[in-house]
């Protein structure tokens, strides 16, 4: 993506790495649940649209393979949600719930108020409608059902 970007103008700050502090099994899971089960989720969606929506036919070739990596990603932090909530106890999973429903609602949230500008949209991102309609189902077919 770097020499995709840079090929079309673009100029790509390097990214920052930055040490995270031990946490304990409520902290992995709440994070897993915003970052993972949420956000993830959100990803490999927006990618698989990308790759059906993209203007660019390399950039679709190219969103598609980042949308199965994403997909594995969301899969892996589902799973992980199962076996963490083996692991917590009621409160724990209760406070692990919240915090995915809470990232749900902030998403939404999120995407009602972005602008849509057409550079984006020539990207294959959604519409603001588009990706109200994509949030709200899968607020509907996971987030919501999620114990």
């Amino acid at each position: 993506m770097l020499a995709l970007a840079e090929a079309r103008g673009a100029v790509v700050a390097a990214p920052a790495i930055v040490a995270w502090p031990d946490r304990d099994l409520r902290a992995i899971a709440v994070e897993n649940a915003v970052e993972g089960c949420v956000l993830e989720t959100w990803a490999a969606l927006v990618a698989a649209h990308q790759a059906c929506a993209a203007e660019d036919l390399e950039l679709r070739v190219e969103f598609a393979a980042i949308a199965g990596d994403e997909a594995r990603h969301a899969e892996l932090a589902w799973r992980l949600d199962t076996w963490l909530s083996g692991q917590l106890d009621e409160a724990a999973r209760a406070e692990v719930a919240a915090a995915r429903q809470a990232a749900a609602r902030t998403l939404a949230a999120a995407l009602a108020a972005a602008p849509d500008h057409a550079e984006v949209i020539a990207l294959g991102v959604p519409s603001s409608r588009a990706a109200a309609q994509l949030c709200a189902g899968l607020d509907a077919a996971l987030w919501s059902q999620a114990a």
